[in-house]
């Protein structure tokens, strides 16, 4: 291989670590996004489900009856399931609806972060020989956390590849635990609090309500897209300006 095709090889390959900015956030999902939660609330407005809003509505009235432990049972159980891979955008939305938009929100908040936590304490305690074999399928993230700053940490929490994963490959970098945690409760939040949001309006009793809920959904979906794209791009220019 000539000095020349190694250049073009190391440059595609630096630049491929660092994808286009739909890795990071994708249009097409969003507007699949709306079209289903839209065929949620229409399929639950004009069919018989209607009625069961009103066994939402009676299961609320007991979650909130039920104090202060509901919410804290709800963080512990949250954290044991989202540590064992269950999807935490599912219990966003869940959590949304039964203890409404703020208060399920800080519930899943409390409790993604605990157990990204976990995982990450649990990759350092036993050795990151194994974990580290996860940083170099993700030459992207692997960039980013060069770094080493909380806003690097909050990048790679917006690829679409599975929290669990994320975490075994934080644990296996030199990223200080600050870093971890800061980036990674702002790395929830935008997309946490958009499934908390919807989940929240589908548990309103006026339909005029969730859709006002549901859109607001969406604009902070919007918004926090374009927030990513711009910290995304000034990481890479900040990146090739270092190169």
């Amino acid at each position: 291989m000539t000095g020349e095709q190694q250049s073009r090889t190391g440059g595609n390959t630096a630049e491929g670590a660092w994808a286009p900015e739909e890795r990071l956030f994708s249009f097409r999902k969003l507007a699949v996004f709306v079209l289903v939660v839209a065929a949620v609330l229409l399929i639950v407005q004009f069919t018989p489900l209607k009625e069961q809003l009103k066994n939402v509505q009676a299961l609320k009235g007991w979650v909130h009856g039920a104090g202060a432990w509901a919410p804290a049972l709800s963080a512990l159980a949250a954290t044991a399931l989202v540590a064992m891979g269950v999807p935490r955008l599912m219990l966003c939305g869940i959590a949304g609806l039964l203890f409404g938009f703020v208060q399920g929100l800080a519930v899943m908040q409390i409790a993604t972060l605990a157990s990204a936590y976990l995982t990450f304490l649990f990759v350092r305690w036993t050795g990151v020989h194994w974990a580290a074999r996860q940083v170099a399928r993700h030459p992207f993230a692997k960039a980013l956390l060069d770094e080493h700053t909380p806003v690097s940490v909050f990048l790679v929490r917006q690829l679409p590849v599975h929290g669990l994963a994320l975490n075994v490959l934080f644990g296996a970098t030199s990223v200080s635990h600050r870093d971890f945690l800061v980036g990674s409760f702002f790395g929830f939040l935008p997309l946490a609090t958009v499934a908390t949001l919807v989940g929240s309006g589908i548990g309103k009793a006026s339909p005029v309500l969730a859709w006002v809920q549901i859109g607001l959904a969406l604009v902070c979906a919007a918004i926090s897209a374009r927030c990513v794209f711009m910290l995304y791009r000034k990481a890479r220019i900040q990146h090739h300006s270092q190169c």
